[in-house]
């Protein structure tokens, strides 16, 4: 993912890649978890025109998340290749194409198969404060329909990790996105 990467963020003065080792400890009411892992992280910052009088503070952040764990007995390629193969492909055309209103971070996560641990570590990154919206590329894996993605609305927000909701997603509202 680094070699797909790195080399966008040399090519494009508003993208920055990190390769984010970490560790997190965290509470889940009776339980506690400890993770170190690596996270790869990609800040899409803006591209104004002139006339666009913004100030950094007022762009909304959209959080584009997949991981690349696996169950061990899982292919990979549903849960979640496919999420990850497509903030790839969301990097190289924000690249090429950025937006001029809105930051995108991608979070290309690890320890998601474990307990959503990489979501956790990315809610202490500083990256996590420029987060106003969310979508979670995720596949179901081998043995269902693929879901395109799950994403939340803001007013929906807790301390916790991004989840999924526990409705099925005909059930679900879908919000609606602000112009990016």
């Amino acid at each position: 993912m680094l070699s797909a990467l790195l080399p966008l963020a040399h090519e494009y003065a508003h993208i920055e890649v990190l390769d984010d080792n970490t560790n997190v400890t965290y509470f889940d009411g009776n339980a506690a978890a400890y993770f170190e892992g690596a996270n790869v992280l990609v800040k899409i910052d803006p591209v104004p025109f002139p006339e666009d009088d913004l100030a950094e503070n007022d762009i909304p952040g959209l959080l584009i998340s997949a991981h690349f764990d696996s169950v061990s007995t899982g292919v990979g390629a549903t849960d979640d290749g496919m999420g990850t193969v497509t903030l790839l492909a969301i990097a190289r055309f924000l690249a090429r194409h950025p937006l001029r209103r809105t930051r995108v971070v991608l979070n290309l996560n690890n320890g998601e198969e474990d307990g959503l641990n990489g979501a956790m570590s990315f809610l202490v990154h500083p990256w996590a404060k420029l987060v106003g919206h969310f979508i979670n590329l995720e596949g179901s894996g081998a043995g269902g329909c693929v879901l395109l993605f799950k994403c939340c609305i803001p007013s929906h927000r807790t301390s916790g990790p991004p989840s999924s909701s526990a409705q099925p997603p005909s059930q679900q509202s879908t919000p609606s996105l602000p112009h990016i």
